[in-house]
This record gives structure tokens, C-alpha cells and sequence, in this order.
């Protein structure tokens, strides 16, 4: 068996931001936030100061969850969201509750 030396060895963290961005771009944005925003700063700082749009899906996500979510993800980047998928009944309440919301989701299509 070949032994890895530490020189063969690509640690995630190094990547280019661009790379990782290409990464992210195949995942569900929920599951990239649930892996990574509270991993380090920087990867905190990638999903939050991003200029790349955002399809967001919470199809499948539980109730605590999709408040932490709403409040660190989707609130902070309602500008850049251009798809919001919203079939759960209490996350279309949370969503909904805010007053005017949709007229802050600058990008979102229909």
C-alpha cells in the first residue's frame, strides 16, 4: 500500500475561495450553511459576503433549524436570493411573518 506523505495532501481549507465557491455550487445551500458556517471565520465570512446568487431549498428541514437559518443565511442575504422553495407550512409562517419581506428580496424571480 502507498503511504500519503504530507506533501500529496490537499487540505480543504487551503483552497482558493473561487474553488470553494465552485464547490458550494453543487451542494443545497442549507447543507453547505449546516457544514460550514460555523466551522471557522472565513468560511463564515465566504456564505456571508458572497456576490454569487442563491437558490435556497427548505423542502426538508426541521423547525429549529430553519430559524437558525433563516436568521444567518437567508435575512442577511434576502438581496442575493433568486429562488426561495418553501413547502413546509411553519416555514412559509416564518417567512411570511416578517412584514413586507418580499419586497426586500430584490433578486427573487417567479
Amino acid at each position: 500500500m502507498e503511504q500519503i506523505r504530507p506533501e500529496n495532501v490537499i487540505v480543504f481549507e487551503h483552497l482558493s475561495n473561487e474553488i470553494i465557491y465552485g464547490i458550494f455550487e453543487y451542494l443545497d445551500l442549507y447543507h453547505v450553511y449546516d457544514g460550514f458556517f460555523y466551522l471557522n471565520q472565513r468560511f463564515k465570512n465566504l456564505l456571508l459576503y458572497s456576490t454569487i446568487p442563491i437558490k435556497i431549498n427548505a423542502e426538508i428541514i426541521s423547525k429549529s433549524n430553519f430559524k437558525h437559518y433563516y436568521q444567518n443565511m437567508i435575512i442577511p442575504n434576502k438581496h442575493r436570493i433568486y429562488t426561495l422553495r418553501l413547502s413546509n407550512p411553519f416555514t412559509v409562517s416564518i417567512v411570511l411573518s416578517s412584514t413586507s419581506i418580499f419586497s426586500d428580496f430584490v433578486d427573487l424571480k417567479h
